[in-house]
């Protein structure tokens, strides 16, 4: 058991030191959650804009890839921040800089990845070389609070019509 009736509240270090450590700890755990936001966004309309096995797919698998690794490497950073509070090491920073900096970096190069996917997708889609799903909405109207969705399937030229009434 610890004795020490200060030991994880930083006591010892200055009050810029303890902003500077939970400054740190907000921008890690602003990425990560970033981070799992475009995974949680790309992952569901990922079927959408699917472009078949090629190279465009794998910018979107790398781009998962390097968004998973900002969170291991933002959980990583956080758990030995945490660590180093508790033990109060005056020396925090070059201990855990280098995963934030991993962190933000993997995020950067995922972002990237995605946008580069996406661009290549819209590209693709607007010169005609790829379509989407079959199904395309064709009307969406709102009128006096009723909204109507037609969606038309573009093979069969059959039309579903959703209506909710408010």
């Amino acid at each position: 058991m610890n004795d020490n009736p200060n030991s994880g509240q930083s006591s010892n270090l200055p009050t810029s030191c303890r902003r500077s450590q939970e400054s740190l700890q907000d921008v890690v755990k602003l990425i990560m959650t970033l981070s799992l936001g475009v995974l949680a966004l790309s992952g569901t309309f990922a079927s959408q804009m699917s472009i078949g096995i090629s190279l465009g797919i794998f910018l979107l698998y790398f781009s998962w890839l390097f968004l998973i690794l900002t969170i291991f490497y933002g959980i990583g950073m956080l758990s030995s921040l945490a660590q180093l509070i508790m033990n109060d090491s005056p020396n925090w920073w070059g201990q855990t800089i280098n995963k934030a900096r991993r962190s933000w970096r993997c995020f950067q190069v995922g972002i990237v990845l995605l946008v580069v996917y996406g661009g290549l997708f819209a590209g693709l889609k607007a010169f005609g070389i790829i379509e989407t799903k079959n199904d395309e909405v064709q009307k969406i109207q709102i009128a006096n609070e009723n909204i109507e969705i037609v969606i038309k399937d573009k093979e069969s030229g059959t039309e579903k019509v959703i209506s909710q009434d408010n």
